[in-house]
Formats: structure tokens, sequence, C-alpha cells
């Protein structure tokens, strides 16, 4: 798989030329030179990781080059010009939280080292003008993948640490509080089955992007995918499942329960419960792995309740499983309008009875979005989110299967929507801009939801399909104790801004204003405000004396870049230029 290494200073490695030659000499230089001066990585900063055996890697150039410890490393000099990987190409990485160190396996306690001048060499840590055995600023980098064990150090896409719990409405591990970010991956058992290297491409893209999976445990759509826990090796293929992907730093959603009328032996009561005890003994020596539970994928889309049981059957198991394992969990999914069969309602209409039980019944409530454009076109998935997080209350809450036109996974042919719709946002767009609306209003886990992350409806791998990147540059740009912070709606007389002209939906979406300015606010006062869909600018006034940062997506870097830093007093105003989304991020002061 291809990294790429962010030195302590901001600069990228580069194996110079791609890499050289054995005793090549270019412009006076050994040729293969490496150096830490590029501030954006291209094919020159691009390597490929390789595996060079149980604890080590290498890596390989753009030119097809492996860097190398010249000399056993005595040297302290760094090259890339060797055709193949021996004793002095393997390197061990260390891991210092979101950053990793990689040691010379020739010469134990030297390590790759970028100086803040460029020079990028080998040699020892040191701390207090001494020797050190751990690497330093200097010896870490941020790595664009995951070396086995481990994640990218970008956004909150940072190495597991111990068991995942609830903080308020948030989740945290060992480590602090992260924004839960998952990829649909509901055939993955199915793929140890039929199409063990898809399994496997798509883990390293997962890895790489600071993804984890969200698993289905049965599956019963037409096709040859189902997945039933009465096959022969469902345990060793769910093991298989969860452990290899843990092995990346991939941590696993695990969906207990779905399509319960192709699993006929579970659909009573005390069958639920055996099964459920079942994965309790699997999943505890593996709690580490596991990111949440959900008990259920869209009850109500099977016709549960009528046929077989009851939503208070539904939360029964899922609580025995998840306060067994001490991790977060919800029932099953409250499914959007206007395939509703939930009834969960928005923030006029209320919720369903049985929505109700699987609300109040669990610590999280899961939430599946619209598979339809509604009144607001390709703006209402965007807009979902605050009556998601409207209904649930304070209780924690994921998007966990936003189907829309943000998502690949598309029920309905809405494309020619896209030119009635101001701005004309493209998918990509919509993933982001879904992922940070998601976030600023309350939820603790935002799902990228793909047609190849599903399964039954396409081949493709997952690192083909849109949005990966458009999801981990929002959550990068977040705080990673959003949920805990008050979201407000943007009409909301505590919303740390006023829009002055108001919403543009309210005048056949033209003019001045946003659609929505929907905002965050800490007790500690941080503060978090989302601007879309400004169609010809706009003015918000603010309730508080702020610093705050302006934020803007630069789609060449995939990437919210600051673009000013400011003080508005309060009654002030901020303009808002034209864009698709504008983020501000500071502090009440």
């Amino acid at each position: 798989m291809d990294i790429t290494l962010k030195a302590d200073h901001g600069k990228y490695l580069c194996a110079e030329e791609g890499g050289g030659e054995q005793g090549q000499i270019i412009a006076g230089r050994q040729a293969g030179l490496v150096t830490a001066t590029r501030d954006a990585a291209g094919a020159w900063e691009t390597f490929v990781l390789v595996d060079a055996d149980d604890d080590s890697v290498a890596f390989r150039s753009h030119g097809g080059k492996f860097l190398c410890a010249e000399n056993e490393g005595r040297d302290g000099v760094l090259v890339c010009n060797r055709d193949a990987v021996g004793a002095w190409e393997k390197f061990i990485p260390h891991s210092d939280g979101d950053r990793m160190g990689f040691e010379a396996k020739c010469r134990p306690g030297f390590f790759i080292k970028a100086w803040p001048d460029g020079r990028v060499t080998l040699d020892q840590p040191m701390f207090n003008d001494a020797p050190a055995t751990e690497p330093g600023p200097y010896e870490l980098f941020e790595t664009s993948v995951a070396i086995p064990g481990m994640r990218p150090g970008a956004g909150n896409g940072r190495p597991p640490a111990g068991v995942v719990r609830l903080h308020g409405r948030g989740f945290a591990d060992d480590a602090g509080p992260f924004l839960g970010l998952t990829s649909t991956h509901m055939d993955a058992i199915n793929l140890y089955w039929t199409d063990r290297d898809r399994l496997h491409d798509n883990f390293d893209f997962l890895a790489s992007m600071g993804m984890d999976q969200r698993v289905l445990g049965m599956l019963g759509w037409p096709g040859d995918e189902a997945v039933s826990p009465s096959a022969p090796d469902y345990w060793e293929a769910l093991a298989y499942v969860i452990d290899t992907a843990f092995k990346l730093g991939i941590r696993t959603e695990f969906t207990v329960f779905a399509d319960l009328f192709s699993v006929p032996y579970l659909q009573n009561q005390s069958a639920r419960r055996a099964h459920a005890q079942k994965v309790i003994e699997f999943l505890t020596p593996r709690v580490d792995a596991i990111l949440c539970i959900e008990g259920c994928n869209e009850p109500g889309n099977f016709d549960l309740w009528s046929r077989y049981g009851s939503p208070d059957d539904l939360v029964d198991v899922t609580r025995m499983i998840g306060n067994a394992l001490g991790v977060p969990y919800a029932a099953g999914a409250l499914f959007g309008a206007p395939l509703s069969t939930t009834g969960w309602g928005d923030e006029h209409t209320g919720v369903s009875r049985e929505a109700r039980i699987l609300i109040d019944g669990c610590p999280c409530v899961s939430v599946h979005l619209d598979r339809g454009t509604g009144v607001e076109g390709l703006w209402r998935s965007i807009r979902q989110p605050i009556e998601a997080n409207n209904t649930v209350g304070r209780k924690a809450w994921w998007n966990n299967e936003p189907i829309g036109h943000d998502s690949s996974v598309e029920w309905f042919n809405n494309r020619g929507a896209l030119s009635r719709t101001p701005m004309q946002p493209t998918d990509l767009d919509l993933h982001r801009i879904h992922a940070v609306a998601t976030y600023v209003m309350g939820a603790s886990l935002h799902n990228w939801h793909t047609e190849g992350g599903t399964g039954y409806s396409s081949d493709r791998p997952i690192r083909h399909e849109p949005g990966a990147r458009e999801a981990v540059a929002a959550r990068a740009v977040l705080p990673p104790d959003l949920p805990n912070f008050s979201a407000k709606n943007w009409h909301w007389t505590d919303n740390p801004f006023e829009t002055v002209e108001g919403c543009v939906y309210d005048r056949g979406m033209r003019g001045r204003g946003t659609l929505r300015t929907i905002g965050a606010v800490h007790s500690d006062g941080r503060v978090v405000e989302h601007a879309y869909c400004i169609l010809d600018g706009a003015t918000l006034r603010a309730r508080h004396r702020m610093d705050l940062t302006q934020k803007v997506y630069d789609a060449d870097l995939g990437a919210y870049v600051d673009a000013g830093r400011f003080t508005v007093p309060a009654g002030g105003t901020v303009d808002v230029p034209r864009a698709l989304d504008v983020l501000y991020v500071g502090r009440v002061v």
C-alpha cells in the first residue's frame, strides 16, 4: 500500500528523483538522496509500504528503489537506491499515539530522523542532551496509512487504546474522546468465504483512511451473499473479520441481528437470548476490537414487531450484550421517511410507540436517514441530522446508515434533482457537508455508506467508492468531544449567531442567507458554527464576543483550511461568502 511520511516540521519525506541507482551521482550528490523539504506529497514523496518480516517494514520509492541505511547505518546516511530488501532496508515501526517512528533493524536504537532544515539522517533520539531509547519529535512522522496494529495520524483516526465507552454523548477510550467514523462493510463475513482478496483490499483502504467498519452478523438478501450463524464455520469467519481488521487498527461496529426471516431458528426470544450469550462469549476476549453494538439492523423493516416478537424483546437482548461487554450499544435503527417502518418522525411529528421503546431502552440510538430527497432537494439529508438530534433528546446517537444522494446507495433516481438544486453540489460535496452536519448536531458516530460496502448491489472494492476522503476531512476539522457540545438549530435564540437574512428556503432557494446555519456550544465556551448552501452570501450577527477561525474546504488538499482569524464583538456581524459551506471554530471570550 502507498504511504507518505510527514515530519514534525510539517514537511514530507522525499526520495529525490524518485530514487536512483547505487553509486550514481546527480548534480554532485549521491542519487536517491532522502530529504524532508516538501509542503505536499507527490510521486517522490509517496512510498510503497512493504511487509519485510514479522516485525519490520521496508519503503519502496516511486522509482522502485528501497530506502536503505547505508553501511549498516554506521554513517548515518539514508538513501533510496536499492533494488531489493536486505538487512539494511528493514525498519521497525514504533508508535507514539498519532505518530510513528522507524528504527533501523540493522542498527538498534537509531531511527529515521528529519531535521528542521530538511536533512534526513539515521540517528539516535536525544533527550536533555543524552541519547534516548524512544523516538522524539524529529523521529516521529504522521503516516497516511496504518502500519499493522496502528492507525493514521489524520483527524481522530488514532490507534485504538483500550475499551470504547460512552463519554457523555460521545465515544472515548483510554486515549481520550474521539469522533466515531465507520464504513459500511456489511458483507465482510461473506467476503471471507467468497473473495478474500477483496476483503483484504477493503481492510487496507479503511486502515489508510482511519475508518472503522460496520459488519452485519447475518444477511438474507437475494443473491449469493447470505450469511447465517448456522454456517459450520460462521464463528471462524467472524473471528477472522474482526481480528484481522483490528491488527490494522480497525475496530468493528457489530450488528448482531438482521433479516430474521432468513434465520428461522432465531425467530423466538429464547433462541435470540441463547445466540446473544454466544456473542458475549465470543466478543468478550475481543472487546478492545469492538467500537459499539447495534442489536438489529432496521428491525421494523422485516416485521419484527408483529411476527417475531416486540421492541421490548430487542431491547432485552441488546442490553444483555451491551452490558456484558461494557461498550456503547443501541437496540436497532430508527428508519426514516419516506420508507419509514418505525415512524421515528421529525422535529414536527414526534415518534411511534415502537421507536420510543428503542430510544428509551438503551444508552444510544441508531438512526438511518432518508432514501429520498424531500422538499429541500439534495440538501434534505443534511437537514435530517437536526431532526434526529431533536428526536432522541440528550441520548447519544449514531448516523448509522445514511441513504441519500450523499451516499452511493441510491434507491430512487433523483439525478435530475441536481439541476433543480441551487449551487449544484456534487455527491462529494454532500458527503462532506452531511458528515459535518451530523457531528455538529451531536452524533457520536457517522457512517460512510456505499454500494461497495453493502456487497449485494456492487462488487466494487470500497476504495473505488466516492466520499471517504470527504468524510475523513469532516471529522478531522472538528473537536473530538463535539457530541458533548449543545447543538443549536439555525433559528434558535441560543445559537451563537443569528442569520440576519434568514433561511433561503423560505424565499424559494434564492437571495442572501443560508439554507441552515447550525451551531454547537460547549459549557467551557468553545463554539462551532456551520453554514451551508450560502447562495449570494449571508450576514451572521454574533450573540457573544468570540475569537473565531474561518475554515473553508480545499478540494485539492482534501481538507478544511484556515481562511482567516478574527474577533467579533457581541452584536457584531460576520460577512459569509458565497459557498457550499463555511465553518467557524473558536471560543466565547
